[in-house]
């Protein structure tokens, strides 16, 4: 019989925000367990990296339903709280579904959830527009320059008075009609 431990239980519980990360309908590694656990280590040395966090998949479709991992898979499944096996699970859930004060906690929490996500994502774009910003400033930045740069290379040339003004254009790389246009400058 397969018996999860009380910190096994407490890890897969405490995990349910990371419902989606852990519970998969098929045995996600392929490898007929009903329960993974993967830990970090550092590459090479092979030194457990302990950071605190954990990958826990458990697979719905091996889970044997006598067992206590498999009455908490069924739990977690069930919609309605009076088929749930685990007493701790029904009565939550009994709480956040079925009275006021537990759907207004759910609501108040969802709500908390929600605007960190909003956060989060509008963080994210300000900074995906900010370095667009700063990336597009500085190409036109750079443009703005190299034209400046071509007109007084013109300028220069111009001011010479030897170079003929299409010869001018195509060293400074401006069109004749810009050339002509600092041309005449010069003149009036």
């Amino acid at each position: 019989m397969e018996l999860l431990t009380d910190e096994q239980k407490m890890r897969i519980i405490g995990s349910l925000s990371l419902m989606d990360d852990i519970l998969t309908e098929r045995d996600a590694l392929g490898d007929g367990n009903t329960l993974y656990e993967i830990e970090r280590t550092i590459k090479g040395s092979g030194i457990p990296f302990d950071d605190g966090s954990h990958i826990i998949y458990v697979s719905a479709d091996l889970a044997d339903y006598d067992t206590e991992l498999g009455k908490l898979m069924h739990d977690l499944r069930c919609t309605d709280p009076e088929e749930m096996e685990y007493d701790v699970l029904k009565e939550r859930v009994r709480y956040f579904k079925g009275k006021t004060e537990g759907r207004i906690e759910m609501a108040s929490e969802f709500d908390k959830v929600l605007g960190e996500i909003l956060k989060e994502i509008e963080d994210k774009r300000a900074k995906e527009n900010l370095e667009r910003g700063l990336k597009e400033g500085t190409e036109k930045g750079l443009k703005a320059g190299r034209m400046e740069e071509a007109r007084r290379v013109a300028r220069s040339m111009i001011a010479d008075g030897s170079i003929p003004l299409p010869k001018v254009a195509e060293f400074s790389g401006l069109t004749l009609s810009e050339v002509e246009s600092i041309s005449s400058s010069f003149k009036a």
